[in-house]
């Protein structure tokens, strides 16, 4: 009778460890964040997910995972939702939750209402107008394109910052943002103002000429710049990113045009021999900011040609506009 009650206690112990184990997720997942200047986001693989609004912690299901390798911080599905698209996480000693929707989402449930300015109505329906101006790196900054179709009528392009100009195919493929819509998708970069460049073109597609001596007046980027909301106090000019070369005191920028001279002379006028950051202008002679190592003849106009990657650049001289 004493065995075999043993025998009952062990099934009985056998049973509870294994309910145990088998109640308890083991795989969940150590999911990391990252700080921005206004909220927190939870990364999961290759999806950002941001917060959206303040949940019932009674409407969370299925732990799937925690936060920064803090077990008691936890992730878990919400409702029915897929967790591709929303996840809920709350701490065990608090009494609330936060919803969490994916970045990229636009599908928002009639259930649901966010009262923070990232996930307003207006930006979604600007993520689903211009996907690409909301997937830009800005470690060299943004550059925003802007030209006129009438007097007063200003239209946006927006491309990560880079340390060449842009090709004319790259910027006949810029969809034309309102002054409106480029203020609010702007407001959407964690991004020093400093680091937004504006930058006036003359599109083919416009009538409306914007001259030369309008671009390089200090006042019409500072307008525009009033406009888009950006500090005027970081105004930089459209030359800022440009490369640029500085000869016998002058400064050359790139045309970004390929010389059509053939039959040139087998010898160099100079060489460049130093270089600067591309986010700064030469000061020396025979100095660059986008390499050395090049060598130069002086061309037509007041231009010199850089021979590089087996190829002769323009570069023209603009006047001591820095």
């Amino acid at each position: 009778m004493k065995k075999k009650l043993y025998c009952i206690i062990c099934l009985c112990s056998f049973i509870s460890i294994m309910l145990c184990v088998c109640g308890k997720n083991t795989n969940l997942i150590d999911m990391s964040t990252a700080e921005g200047d206004e909220y927190m986001t939870i990364i999961w693989g290759d999806r950002t997910y941001i917060p959206f609004c303040v949940v019932s912690k009674n409407d969370c299901g299925t732990q799937i995972g925690y936060l920064d390798g803090e077990t008691d911080n936890r992730v878990c599905k919400y409702k029915d939702y897929p967790t591709d698209e929303w996840i809920a996480t709350y701490l065990t000693v608090d009494g609330g939750a936060m919803l969490f929707k994916e970045e990229n989402v636009t599908n928002i449930p009639d259930s649901l209402e966010s009262e923070y300015e990232w996930n307003s109505p207006e930006i979604e329906k600007l993520h689903e107008k211009y996907p690409e101006y909301f997937e830009l790196g800005t470690f060299k900054g943004l550059e925003v394109y802007v030209w006129q179709m009438a007097e007063g009528d200003y239209r946006f392009g927006l491309m990560q910052g880079t340390n060449r100009e842009k090709t004319l195919e790259e910027l006949m493929a810029l969809n034309g943002a309102t002054l409106e819509e480029m203020s609010l998708i702007l407001s959407t970069f964690e991004i020093e103002d400093r680091d937004i460049f504006v930058i006036p073109w003359q599109n083919p597609i416009s009538s409306y000429m914007v001259t030369d001596d309008m671009v390089k007046n200090p006042e019409y980027i500072r307008n525009i710049r009033n406009m888009l909301g950006l500090d005027l106090d970081e105004a930089n000019t459209m030359w800022d990113r440009i490369p640029m070369v500085r000869v016998n005191g002058k400064l050359y920028y790139d045309t970004g045009k390929e010389s059509t001279i053939s039959g040139r002379c087998g010898n160099m006028d100079g060489e460049i021999t130093s270089t600067v950051d591309g986010t700064e202008i030469p000061m020396e002679d025979n100095q660059s900011n986008f390499g050395s190592g090049f060598g130069y003849q002086y061309g037509a106009d007041d231009t010199i040609e850089i021979y590089m990657n087996n190829k002769w650049f323009v570069f023209e001289y603009r006047g001591e506009s820095e």
